[in-house]
């Protein structure tokens, strides 16, 4: 893969990364770096972890690769062209105000962006996502709610399970180690959020509730819609029954047909 130091490029095999990253605790990618800003801070700020910035603007990576510490690395690379030598490394993976590209890619649960995230995080990992109102507006023409809607299918479809999630306000932008975040702040739409995302979902684990899910595809079927033309497509009748809600290519289904058939084992959820 390539990597950037300064100005200067360099390549660097699976087995040379693996042997850099050997003795940290944690392994971070962050996806869409920028100027690395955040992975330069969390070098300084975490020296047990190992920091990645990924990126495929090798310009805006320059300045502060130069002076990255001996826990960070900068690739240029997008996360649709993740590199090999990065499969199956992070425990932590944070995409920070993705535009363009990056963002459509979110949107659509059958991109390539979600098979990489995958692909990049070990065998269980954590996933940090934060979308800001602006971009959905002028890369998608979707509100805030509606694309973080989409996002939240997108990423169950993916494998995810939600541990957490907040709004961000100006001052919560301003706070964060970003230099878009901070540019957000003082733009004309000052709010985000951000998603807490543990992967891979798991029936066994302490406090998992077989019924939250299947409300989730009760949620997800009225409040998507025809999109693309070959999206995910509610049905137009009803509530959703098990194992038929939402079809989409083979596979993909599996996740939602889980959650349902867990529902089936359970006592019937009350609507009232």
């Amino acid at each position: 893969m390539e990597c950037i130091h300064g100005k200067r490029s360099y390549q660097l095999d699976r087995d040379a990364f693996l042997d850099r990253i050997r003795s940290y605790d944690q392994i971070l990618i962050d996806i869409g770096t920028g100027d690395g800003r955040f992975v330069a801070r969390g070098c300084l700020e975490r020296p047990r972890a190992y920091f990645v910035g990924l990126d495929p603007c090798r310009e805006n990576m320059c300045r502060l690769s130069g002076r990255a510490a001996l826990n960070g690395l900068f690739v240029a690379a997008s996360l649709e062209t993740l590199p090999l030598e990065l499969c199956a490394t992070a425990t932590r993976l944070t995409v920070r105000f993705p535009w363009a590209a990056l963002l459509r890619g979110l949107l659509d649960p059958e991109s390539e962006a979600w098979r990489s995230l995958t692909k990049a995080g070990t065998s269980r990992h954590r996933l940090e996502l934060t979308v800001n109102a602006g971009a959905l507006e002028e890369v998608a023409g979707l509100d805030l709610d509606e694309g973080m809607h989409r996002i939240r299918l997108a990423a169950l479809l993916a494998g995810y399970s939600f541990e957490s999630e907040r709004r961000l306000d100006r001052a919560a932008l301003v706070s964060m180690p970003s230099t878009w975040g901070k540019r957000l702040a003082f733009g004309r739409k000052p709010v985000a959020v951000s998603l807490d995302l543990r992967y891979p979902q798991s029936e066994d684990e302490p406090g998992h509730d077989p019924g939250s899910s299947y409300l989730v595809i009760i949620i997800f079927s009225f409040r998507l819609t025809q999109h693309h033309g070959r999206h995910l497509r509610p049905r137009a009748s009803g509530f959703t029954k098990p194992g038929r809600a939402l079809r989409t290519s083979a596979g993909r289904i599996e996740p939602l047909r889980r959650a349902c058939r867990r529902h089936d084992n359970s006592q019937e959820p009350s609507f009232s």
